[in-house]
């Protein structure tokens, strides 16, 4: 960028700044930026050559401080990554096709924040409901509520209450305004079965972009469905398992093993020892260890009770018994 000695910069928003000002000539340039003070005026102040107070204001500019308004713009993080973008950022035109000398009026709001809101607020007429949302035709009520509360976090104009936004104020309510309405055509069964009459081409033709190569497709209801009985069938084959194991710990001393000879010839206290060590041969695991598993087998089985998974917290509950 070619800057002149009639130039004169502007501190950029501080949200844009790559590196902070370390050299104290690059600190005592910033002391005299005020959006009037020229370059060559600059210089006389610093007691530096044009050149040389040049080059330090390049090094500024080039760590996102220092603007020079109709000549450049700061640098824009994160505008193309979608990192952390509500609306996904393939549904948001470029930041190239946006109005990008607003980026110059962001004031307090961060540079990468406000890039988001210019790309979100450029594609509002090509936005339908179910991108704004990030849901398809399977969303339920508790998916539509999730989906606003995060949009709400993201785009109220309540969360810049207090700064200086400038033309971005306009840009955020007419945002929050688009997810309202789309809010109100999808918080029920009824306006989400009428949308899907209306976009139901795009909702297949997204649905099949999202399709991947694996064997399993996640996005085919039918495949889900198909993977969760084999998951389950493999959860209860590895319990079956278990409990083949745990019953041969158990002690299988039963009245029959009373009824040979050597029996009736024992005192009580003989036949009391024969049961304890008959006992200790099937019972590998000490007291402490059967706590242990006993306390592991029961959490796991509250966790399973929380999912929903019945099979699975009655057998962890059947063996925290059996410990």
């Amino acid at each position: 960028m070619l800057i002149r000695k009639e130039d004169i910069p502007k501190l950029a928003p501080q949200g844009s700044w790559n590196q902070m000002p370390s050299d104290p000539m690059e600190l005592f340039i910033l002391s005299k930026v005020d959006a009037k003070t020229r370059v060559e005026e600059m210089a006389i102040l610093c007691a530096k050559s044009i050149d040389d107070t040049i080059t330090v204001i390049k090094k500024l500019v080039d760590k996102g401080i220092l603007v020079f308004p109709g000549k450049t713009l700061p640098p824009v993080a994160d505008t193309d990554s979608g990192e952390n973008f509500c609306i996904s950022p393939k549904w948001l035109v470029p930041i190239d096709k946006c109005n990008v000398k607003l980026l110059e009026d962001t004031k307090q709001l961060p540079m990468g924040r406000a890039a988001e809101l210019l790309r979100v607020y450029h594609s509002l007429d090509s936005l339908n409901p179910f991108q704004v949302f990030g849901i398809d035709e399977t969303a339920t009520d508790r998916d539509v509520k999730r989906a606003y509360q995060k949009l709400t976090l993201r785009y109220h104009p309540d969360r810049y209450y207090g700064k200086d936004l400038g033309g971005f104020k306009r840009i955020i309510e007419e945002i929050f305004k688009n997810i309202s309405d789309s809010y109100d055509m999808l918080s029920t069964q009824e306006g989400r079965d009428g949308l899907i009459s209306v976009y139901g081409e795009w909702l297949q033709s997204n649905r099949d972009q999202s399709r991947t190569p694996e064997p399993v497709d996640t996005s085919d209801a039918s495949a889900s469905t198909r993977s969760d009985v084999e998951k389950r069938e493999a959860r209860r084959a590895q319990i079956r398992k278990r409990l083949k194991d745990i019953t041969s710990e158990i002690p299988q001393f039963t009245m029959e093993d009373l009824k040979d000879d050597t029996v009736e010839a024992m005192s009580p206290e003989d036949l009391l020892e024969r049961k304890k060590r008959h006992r200790r041969k099937f019972t590998p695991l000490g007291v402490k260890d059967r706590a242990t598993r006993s306390r592991q087998h029961l959490e796991e089985g509250k966790e399973a009770i929380e999912k929903g998974d019945w099979i699975a917290a009655s057998s962890h509950l059947n063996l925290a018994l059996s410990m």
